[in-house]
């Protein structure tokens, strides 16, 4: 890999990493509603693979973290795809 490839895949990481923590402190605070509001939240952007994290008990932060970390596995993962579809030039 790279430094560009790597580049770009570190930073896709870095901005879901942080929409993750965001959303994970919320649920770990208990702001609201939070823990059913992030779990939905953190599902829906990490479509489809975070899906998995509905067969845990919803809102519960073990869901919360799961659907964090499949997310950011999934998007890591459509980054390298991106990157090797598309080459700079």
């Amino acid at each position: 890999m790279n430094n560009s490839t790597r580049s770009r895949v570190q930073r896709v990481a870095a901005w879901y990493a942080a929409w993750a923590v965001v959303n994970v402190g919320v649920a770990w605070f208990h702001i609201g509603d939070g823990g059913a509001g992030v779990h939905l939240a953190l599902m829906f952007s990490g479509f489809p693979a975070a899906t998995g994290s509905l067969l845990l008990d919803h809102g519960s932060m073990v869901a919360v973290v799961s659907a964090a970390l499949l997310g950011l596995v999934q998007w890591c993962l459509v980054a390298l795809l991106w990157v090797w579809a598309y080459p700079e030039r």
